[in-house]
This record gives C-alpha cells, sequence and structure tokens, in this order.
C-alpha cells in the first residue's frame, strides 16, 4: 500500500489522500531522486515542506519540495508539489573552499551530510590518508563524490536519511518476465556508440601513451573508440581508465521494461529478465494517475 505524508514547515505531519497523480524517478547515476504529486488544492499546502512516501510502512522517498503551483480554474483546484531527495541540498550548496588532510568519513558526515538532514552514514575505523581539494565553487555533493570515489572507488548515494558511502548496493536479486515480475512492455538497446574500444596510458614523463588497457566486452570487439589517460598528471591513475571502460559497457546496453504497479524498491539490486542474466537495475520511475500504476524499470550490465 501506498503512503504519502507531508510535513509543513510548523513540523506538524499528515497523510495525503485523494491523490490525484504521483510520478517518482530514482537513477544510480542521478544524486537526487526526483517527486511530484498532484492533489486538490489546499491553503494548508503552501507550507508544505518535506515529503515522505511509503510503501507498506518502508520509506521509499524522503524530500524537501522544491516548487508548490496550484492550479485554480473554473473546473478544477489542483495543487502540484516537486521534490528532490536530501542529495538535492547537497547539490544546491556551494561547499567552503580550503584542503583536507587525512580526511575521515566521520569528518565527511559533520561537514557534508548532517547539516542537509542526513543522520546515517556507513563508519569507518581509519581515515582516508592523503589530501582533498575543495576549489571554490564546488558543491557539497562534489565534495562527497570525490572523497568516495578516491576512498572507495565507488559513487555515494543518499536513501531517506542514510548516506551509502561505499556504494549503494542492495542484497537481493529481482526476477523480470514470466518467472518474475510482469511485463508489460519491453525494449533492448545496443549502444554501440558508447563503447570505448581501449584506453591508452601515459605512466611516466619520458615516454608516450606506450601502455594500455584492452574493453574485454565482447560487445567491444569490433568497435574502434579510443581515449588517452594522462596517469602522470596527479589527476588521474590506471584505475581511470578501469572505470572509463566500465561506465562505457554500462552505457552501452539498456533494457527498459514497463511493469504494472510499484517496483522502486528493485533499484540497485541484480537483476535477470526471462533467463538473461548478469544485470542490474539502473533506474526506475512510478507513474501513478487515472489511466493506472506502472513502473518503468532500467537494467544495465552488471560490473560489480
Amino acid at each position: 500500500m501506498l503512503n504519502v505524508f507531508v510535513t509543513y514547515t510548523d513540523k506538524k505531519r499528515e497523510e495525503l489522500n485523494d491523490l490525484l497523480s504521483l510520478s517518482l524517478s530514482m537513477e544510480l547515476d542521478v544524486p537526487a531522486d526526483s517527486l511530484t504529486l498532484t492533489v486538490p488544492y489546499a491553503d494548508r499546502l503552501a507550507d508544505a515542506d518535506y515529503i515522505t512516501v511509503q510503501e507498506d510502512g518502508e520509506t521509499v522517498f524522503y524530500g524537501q519540495t522544491d516548487e508548490i503551483a496550484a492550479f485554480l480554474t473554473a473546473q478544477s483546484r489542483v495543487t502540484r508539489i516537486t521534490a528532490r531527495s536530501l542529495a538535492g541540498a547537497l547539490l544546491d550548496n556551494e561547499a567552503e573552499p580550503l584542503m583536507y588532510t587525512n580526511p575521515s568519513s566521520a569528518l565527511m558526515f559533520e561537514r557534508h551530510l548532517r547539516p542537509f538532514g542526513v543522520e546515517v552514514y556507513d563508519t569507518e575505523r581509519h581515515p582516508y590518508y592523503g589530501t582533498l581539494r575543495i576549489d571554490k565553487g564546488m558543491s557539497h555533493w562534489q565534495v562527497l563524490a570525490n572523497y568516495c570515489m578516491n576512498r572507495y572507488g565507488s559513487v555515494p548515494r543518499i536513501e531517506g536519511r542514510r548516506a551509502y558511502l561505499k556504494g549503494y548496493f542492495p542484497e537481493g536479486e529481482v526476477a523480470f518476465g514470466e518467472k518474475g515480475i510482469v511485463c508489460t512492455e519491453a525494449r533492448e538497446y545496443r549502444r554501440r556508440h558508447k563503447l570505448i574500444s581501449d584506453v591508452r596510458l601515459r605512466l611516466n614523463r619520458e615516454n608516450g601513451y606506450n601502455a594500455g588497457m584492452v574493453n574485454s566486452d565482447p560487445d567491444a570487439a569490433f568497435i574502434r573508440r579510443v581515449r588517452y589517460v594522462n596517469a602522470v598528471s596527479g589527476s588521474a591513475t590506471p584505475e581511470t581508465a578501469r572505470r572509463l571502460l566500465r561506465a562505457s559497457c554500462r552505457a552501452a546496453y539498456q533494457l527498459r521494461l514497463r511493469c504494472p504497479g510499484l517496483h522502486v524498491q528493485a533499484l540497485g539490486k541484480r537483476a535477470s529478465f526471462d533467463g538473461k542474466t548478469g544485470l542490474r537495475v539502473s533506474g526506475v520511475r512510478f507513474s501513478l494517475s487515472e489511466q493506472g500504476a506502472y513502473t518503468d524499470v532500467t537494467l544495465r550490465k552488471d560490473d560489480v
């Protein structure tokens, strides 16, 4: 069962009934989840602050309102509310320019997460040994993402009030198709132009780009698309080349499914579709309207 709650600026909370429409979009590669909902007009909604969406009592979205729009005509009176998850505040706020030396997860939490409502994070006993520079104009999200990439080689994610610093890989596997969640539509995309065939590496100042890494994905066997990484510059390493290759393989294959009902909790899980394995749910978009409820699910190759 789907329930939507609004918390007002005076901290009072109530459930929103009579939903006219709702759209919830979540992607692994997009920092902030986004929500749009439409309900019958009420003066009180002008003070809406936070929105919580729950499925069977479990929170699937928590975020602050971005826009509250009232549409008043002779035929209808409705309010449309858009909101983003807590990562939206990290994107919108600029971090103080400075240099961290041996920063810890606790420090990152206190400086870049707690001020924006995050309450839980992945803890560590030891700091990251190195420096982390915050340039003028960098957002709190950029700072956090740089820290997580340097320390864990992963992209952080904020779910509800929790931050996953070591990457977001929920347990379990979800099956779609005949032996799993019913799908009314499936579209497969093989985007060969996204594939990188190999990356040339410069490992020292004396020699040129005489080292390299080749994409082992069979889909890249007949593709020639080369990139160059200067591992001497200090801003790149051989791991940068590996990430480029992995990212190209993820972007090159997509399987898009439409499934009746709410399935946003499949995000990030390993997946299969009619016997095809080695996939991961990279995006979900739930839509509720008078036409019904369905979830558009995007699967990509799993490189974890």
